[in-house]
C-alpha cells in the first residue's frame, strides 16, 4: 500500500520479526543447536534466516552449520545430504517456499533425518507437504485448519468457503488488516491527505486487526509485534500451538 510522498507499507511480516519468534520459539522447547538453511534467491530469506540467527545466539544457542541454496537452480537436492554433513543439531532453521521447500523436507525425511525444522509462513498450506509429515513448524498469519483461536478469523474462513473456496494458507487475513488500518488512518486524520495517512501509519501501534495486533515505525513498513500462530504438522497435518509475538525484530543490519 503506498501512501504519502511515494511511502509504502506492507502488512506482511517484518523477516527480522518473523525469525526472531522462531529462535525464540525454538529456544524455548529446550533446543540450543541449529542448521540455518537459506534460500538466497530472495533477500526476505535470507533476512529471516539471519534474523533466526542473531536471536538464536543472543538468547544462548549455537548454530553448527549454515547451507545455502536458490530456489529453481536444482541446489536443493543437494540440502539433505549437505545437512547431515554439518553435524547434530536439535534444530533446522529453512528459509525458503514452494516448490523447493518440498524437495528439502522430503530429502531431508527420506534420508531418515527427524530433527525439528522451522519455518517462516512460506512453510504454511500442505499442497507444498510429503505425506505423513511431522515435526515441521511454520508461523504464520491465521491457521485454516480448523483450529485458529479467533472466532472471528474462523467466521471469515466460514464464509470465503460458503461463497468462494476454502483459503490454503493464512495469508488471506492480512487484506483485512490492511482495510482495517486505512480504515483507522482515515477516521484518526479527518481525511484522505497521503502525507497525514502516512505520519499516522508511522506512528501505529498495538492497533487491532483481524490479523493480530500491528505495528509500524518510521524505519519499518512492514509489520512487526504481530501475535504469530505457531503451527506444527503431525502426521502430516498443521495443528495450532500457540500464538506467540517476538519480544522485537532482530537486529540485522
Amino acid at each position: 500500500m503506498a501512501v504519502g510522498a511515494g511511502l509504502a507499507f506492507t502488512f506482511g511480516n517484518l523477516a527480522q520479526d518473523e525469525g526472531a519468534v522462531l529462535a525464540e520459539w525454538a529456544f524455548d522447547q529446550g533446543w540450543e543447536s541449529a542448521i540455518v538453511v537459506p534460500d538466497n534467491l530472495l533477500a526476505y530469506f535470507q533476512d529471516v534466516c539471519n534474523a533466526f540467527t542473531t536471536r538464536w545466539e543472543e538468547l544462548g544457542g549455537t548454530v553448527v552449520g549454515t547451507e545455502g541454496f536458490a530456489s529453481f537452480d536444482g541446489s536443493v537436492n543437494n540440502i539433505p545430504t549437505a545437512i547431515g554433513s554439518a553435524g547434530d543439531a536439535d534444530v533446522i532453521a529453512l528459509c525458503t517456499f514452494p516448490p523447493d521447500i518440498g524437495s528439502a523436507v522430503g530429502g531431508i525425511r527420506d534420508l531418515g533425518n527427524d530433527t525439528p525444522i522451522v519455518s517462516p509462513w512460506s512453510g504454511d498450506g500442505t499442497f507444498w507437504s510429503p505425506e505423513d509429515l511431522s515435526g515441521f513448524t511454520f508461523s504464520t498469519f491465521a491457521s485454516v485448519f480448523g483450529d485458529d483461536p479467533s472466532p472471528e478469523v474462523q467466521a471469515l474462513i466460514e464464509e470465503m468457503t460458503a461463497r468462494y473456496s476454502a483459503p490454503a494458507t493464512g495469508g488471506f487475513v492480512t487484506g483485512s488488516a490492511m482495510i482495517q488500518a486505512i480504515v483507522s488512518a482515515v477516521e484518526a486524520t479527518g481525511g484522505t491527505d497521503g502525507a497525514g495517512l502516512a505520519e499516522y501509519l508511522e506512528g501505529l501501534s498495538g492497533l487491532e486487526t483481524l490479523s493480530g495486533n500491528i505495528n509500524f515505525s518510521p524505519d519499518l513498513h512492514t509489520v512487526f509485534g504481530r501475535e504469530y500462530r505457531i503451527m506444527t504438522f503431525e502426521d502430516g497435518t498443521p495443528k495450532f500451538q500457540e500464538l506467540r509475538a517476538a519480544t522485537s525484530p532482530a537486529g540485522i543490519g
